[in-house]
């Protein structure tokens, strides 16, 4: 409702500004531009009446901008205000979560397999760009990070899809 009436604002103040450019002799321009000056203003009171002074503001966010606490916060911002249409499209990332999670299973163990695989007695193959142990932090971090990625999905498809399940909830 409060986009719709801000939507309403803009156009109000195009129109105003547009008659604001008739001459002063033009009365049906002034009698326009004082019906659309008096709109403005009961849409502006609209507006307040829609969002009033106890609702809760939304926070600013905190503490390290993780794919998941982005995507957290992104969702909690955005999820109420969305169709079922697009609550149907989130759900979807449930699906991508698996996706990410089996390409990372077979990654990991791909690794293992590398670092335990004995070449003359020593596991000592290189590949790509594992190719130390001092580059063992590097690849814990990136899978980490991957890990962090699934989680934000899993909060956004498991919360879509609740919100598709038990929607009286979200009202």
């Amino acid at each position: 409702m409060t986009t719709a009436i801000n939507a309403a604002i803009q156009e109000l103040n195009s129109t105003i500004n547009s008659l604001s450019r008739f001459p002063e002799t033009d009365k049906s321009a002034t009698a326009a531009l004082l019906s659309s000056t008096t709109a403005r203003e009961h849409l502006r009171d609209a507006l307040k009446a829609a969002t009033p002074a106890d609702a809760p503001a939304i926070a600013t966010p905190t503490g390290e901008p993780c794919t998941f606490s982005l995507m957290s916060e992104l969702w909690e911002r955005a999820a109420p205000s969305l169709d079922r249409e697009s609550l149907v499209w989130f759900a979807g990332a449930i699906d991508q979560a698996e996706n990410v999670a089996v390409k990372l299973q077979g990654t990991v163990e791909g690794i293992g397999c590398l670092i335990g695989f004995e070449t003359d007695g020593a596991s000592q193959t290189k590949a790509g760009d594992f190719q130390s142990g001092n580059d063992t932090p590097a690849l814990l971090f990136a899978i980490a990070h991957a890990i962090d990625n699934i989680r934000a999905l899993i909060l956004v498809g498991d919360s879509a899809s609740h919100r598709l399940w038990r929607p009286e909830l979200y009202r």
